[in-house]
């Protein structure tokens, strides 16, 4: 009789979880189509751009404490109008042959307001690249956060770079902020364990990054790379982070490191 609950159990509790994970896959495929359409606008918005040579508009631009300035700036035409949809809209990057091609938040008084939310700010799994540390308004280093779906969307083809002929293929990374197209080129991939953040002299604490010269940092990142490096990097030119969970061990972090092209 106990062994007969027992398998009646197993069978229904088996038949909710085969349930809910198809229900959270569809949910994921949903946002994913979103971005996907979210990016189709844009890529349509460069094209009439260059076809047409339409202007770029002015708005109101927001500093680094989320204070709106009285300046006007010139924005880029294809990103006017998400930038009027959502004040957190900050840019996009992309990276070519991947999943990668997203927009890119900046909620500088919650900085991970968008770790678990969609472009519109609805919960979402996934969530959306957002920044981390720096300013992608502004000409210094930048961390850049997204997650790991397994569904290969989000920062997933991140781990591509694992392999030295994709690293060799896919270095140039493009981060557009609001008001220019901005490229940066691949030196360092790398793991990192949380302790690199959470703990006083990890590489990407604050003591850490302000304890060391510039030229030092470059060459400690360079050192950490998982690929042979043959690009010597300006050391004054802003570096670029992009961050995910990396499944090498329990808390890790996969770092793609880039350098900033003139």
């Amino acid at each position: 009789m106990m062994k007969g609950i027992v398998m009646t159990t197993l069978f229904i509790l088996t038949i909710f979880l085969t349930v809910l994970l198809a229900h959270n896959w569809q949910g994921l495929d949903s946002e994913q189509q979103a971005f996907v359409e979210l990016a189709a606008y844009i890529e349509d918005k460069k094209k009439n751009v260059l076809d047409e040579g339409t202007n770029s508009e002015n708005v109101k631009t927001v500093d680094n404490k989320g204070k709106i300035e009285d300046k006007e700036a010139k924005i880029l035409p294809e990103y006017h109008e998400l930038a009027l949809k959502n004040p957190d809209f900050a840019g996009w990057i992309v990276i070519d042959d991947t999943a990668v091609n997203y927009p890119i938040m900046q909620t500088p008084k919650e900085l991970e307001y968008y770790l678990h939310r969609d472009f519109k700010g609805k919960a979402s799994y996934a969530g959306t690249p957002f920044v981390g540390r720096g300013n992608l308004q502004e000409k210094r280093d930048l961390f850049l956060y997204g997650h790991n779906m397994r569904n290969g969307t989000m920062f997933a083809d991140l781990l591509k770079y694992q392999k030295k002929p994709f690293w060799e293929a896919h270095q140039v990374i493009q981060v557009d902020n609001l008001y220019e197209h901005r490229e940066y080129r691949v030196f360092s991939v790398f793991y990192a364990e949380e302790t690199e953040w959470s703990e006083e002299g990890g590489l990407f604490a604050d003591a850490g990054l302000g304890s060391m010269k510039r030229e030092e940092l470059i060459e400690v990142l360079i050192e950490r790379g998982m690929h042979e490096n043959r690009i010597f990097p300006d050391h004054r030119a802003p570096l670029l982070f992009l961050i995910t969970c990396g499944y090498w061990k329990k808390d890790s972090r996969l770092v793609v490191v880039a350098i900033r092209e003139k």
